[in-house]
């Protein structure tokens, strides 16, 4: 299973371990630490997926979902916010801004059942 996806994650420790995560399942995987660098990135090369942290250093996740929602040229790309917890009124927040989905970071094998269904 083939894929290019964005990670943005700012903690280390959580970004490599998402990176092994995606990559054993078979998924190409590019990540930045923040939504400026993420833009930048996205200048370059549009991912088959986003998958971003809610509290990013620079922008919350929510913000950050809803200026990749503004451009055209991201618009349409899948986007998981990748939290903390994700309980539905969270859930129903996030997707009213733009994301596609959420995951709670203690959801390993949620995310990937995630992955496979919108890439």
């Amino acid at each position: 299973m083939s894929g290019q996806i964005l990670l943005v994650e700012d903690d280390d420790a959580v970004a490599k371990s998402l990176s092994r995560l995606l990559r054993a399942d078979g998924y190409a995987c590019s990540r930045v630490s923040n939504a400026e660098e993420a833009v930048e990135h996205l200048t370059r090369e549009i991912p088959r997926l986003v998958i971003s942290d809610l509290n990013l250093p620079d922008m919350d996740g929510v913000s950050f979902v809803r200026r990749l929602r503004a451009d055209a040229r991201t618009r349409d790309v899948p986007f998981i916010m990748y939290t903390g917890s994700c309980d539905a009124e969270r859930m129903h927040s996030f997707v009213e801004a733009g994301a596609t989905a959420c995951c709670s970071k203690s959801k390993p094998e949620e995310l990937l059942r995630l992955v496979a269904e919108l890439i």
